[in-house]
């Protein structure tokens, strides 16, 4: 391989090749992950509604149990949930729990304005507590 002016011996010109290949994936490697940002951010911007989560759930998790709330019951679980620490004044109208019997830990999908806005994990027996579910698998909660 022909040396670049300037470079004096084949060590050096060798050297060189090498930080212009790593700098190459470099700047491949930043316009891969602007891209991915950007597709993000344009998915973010998307409205992915309490129905279609909870269809796409169950479709894709049968067997566990998945549980929408809405109206009172969903005002219930708001107001536990912000009373926990760190207390919180969220007001999402609609939550998703998505749980296992055997699973110590909840997802909690939250929604505003029939939109995605958050998702949790949390401890399972909270979450019961939260649901005003009294027993999990024949234990108290």
């Amino acid at each position: 391989m022909p040396r670049p002016k300037g470079m004096h011996t084949e060590s050096n010109a060798n050297l060189f090749y090498l930080w212009a290949i790593v700098l190459a994936f470099f700047i491949c490697g930043l316009v891969a992950l602007n891209i991915a940002l950007s597709s993000v951010s344009h998915a973010a911007t998307r409205c992915v509604s309490p129905e279609f989560a909870l269809t796409d759930l169950k479709s894709n998790f049968p067997t566990l149990k998945i549980t929408p709330l809405k109206g009172d019951s969903a005002k219930r679980f708001m107001k536990a949930y912000n009373d926990e620490l760190p207390k919180t004044k969220h007001k999402w109208t609609e939550q998703i729990v998505v749980h296992h019997d055997k699973a110590a830990k909840a997802v909690i999908f939250f929604f505003q304005n029939g939109c995605f806005v958050y998702k949790d994990t949390m401890n399972a027996e909270y979450v019961m507590k939260f649901m005003g579910v009294k027993k999990v698998n024949g234990t108290n909660v």
